[in-house]
């Protein structure tokens, strides 16, 4: 598993700081869909 070992190359503060940034691009991720999502309720009622 190439993820795996990527992390293996890793250090600590390098895994974090990777966590962070997936974890910054799943949330703004789930943001835009919520988002559309209220919209699209909007224009259907």
């Amino acid at each position: 598993n190439e993820w795996i070992w990527n992390q293996k190359q890793m250090n600590p503060d390098q895994i974090n700081h990777w966590a962070q940034a997936r974890w910054s691009e799943w949330n703004a991720a789930q943001q835009r869909q919520v988002t559309a999502d209220a919209t699209e309720a909007m224009d259907v009622v």
